[in-house]
């Protein structure tokens, strides 16, 4: 199996925790069969789904990125990854974020912003972006030293 690294959207886990929550609150409103706590879940289960659909899915793998969306499905090489711009939060409970540029157009457009839109809330995690920040690195010295490589003429 390939090595993925999570770099944004909504983790496995996250989705997981969202499930054990909405099946407390679904057991909590059968019990008391309270129209404003049902409502309030239904809101709850549309609104989580339409975030973690709405939200790209980024996965560093095997020399390429693997991005998805809207159940879209793309896989970048990392050559196509231009640069990584990220926004340090100031204080504490500011969201993280960064943006990736491309250098040619993908189904995404040629960036794609990671992190909160506002009041959407993401996960973009830092260590994601330093691994795919390292492995870019590593992608670009190695083309350079294949280029700059003597050739022996026999």
């Amino acid at each position: 199996m390939r090595k993925r690294t999570f770099v944004s959207g909504y983790p496995w886990w996250f989705v997981t925790a969202f499930l054990i929550l909405w099946a407390f609150f679904a057991l909590l409103s059968l019990a008391t069969s309270s129209l404003g706590l049902q409502f309030t879940l239904a809101v709850m289960i549309v609104g989580v789904f339409l975030y973690r659909f709405s939200s790209p899915q980024v996965y560093l793998g095997d020399g390429c990125l693997e991005i998805s969306r809207y159940a879209r499905r793309v896989t970048v090489p990392l050559e196509h990854v231009a640069d990584i711009e990220e926004t340090r939060p100031k204080w504490p409970f500011r969201p993280y974020s960064a943006v990736l540029h491309f250098t040619t157009d993908t189904p995404f457009g040629r960036s794609l912003y990671l992190g909160s839109f506002g009041s959407v809330p993401s996960i973009t995690l830092p260590w994601g972006l330093e691994e795919l920040r390292h492995a870019l690195d590593n992608k670009r010295s190695n083309q350079a030293m294949q280029r700059t490589a003597p050739r022996s003429d026999a």
